[in-house]
């Protein structure tokens, strides 16, 4: 495939006012191509929902809840196969991979795996 260069940044790079504003390294990053990855919604700038992917916190659910110890153990995996499958969906149909994850995570307003 296609090699796509990517860095990392933290939240020292995106906090503004307890939100995570992408859009403050916008000089650096293709806006369409950079992903937030959080485990809060809440956090997510105005406009840049399309960028988010979630990681499951976990904190407050009972420990006894099956899918609770699914989404824990696996938590960083299903982030990456998310990806790796967006990114090859978007390769394939031309289209920018924040579009793609925007389309396989959100019906509507509802996030599709809570």
């Amino acid at each position: 495939g296609r090699a796509v260069p990517y860095r990392f940044y933290s939240r020292h790079h995106v906090t503004f006012s307890g939100q995570k504003d992408i859009g403050i390294i916008r000089k650096t990053v293709d806006m369409n191509w950079t992903i937030l990855i959080d485990d809060q919604e809440k956090v997510i700038y105005r406009g840049q929902r399309r960028n988010f992917v979630k990681v499951y916190e976990g904190l407050g659910l009972p420990v006894e809840e099956k899918l609770y110890l699914w989404r824990v153990r696996n938590n960083l995996v299903r982030v990456l196969g998310l990806i790796l499958e967006a990114r090859d969906r978007a390769f394939k149909l031309g289209q920018c991979i924040v579009d793609v994850l925007n389309e396989m995570q959100w019906a509507g307003d509802a996030y599709r795996d809570d």
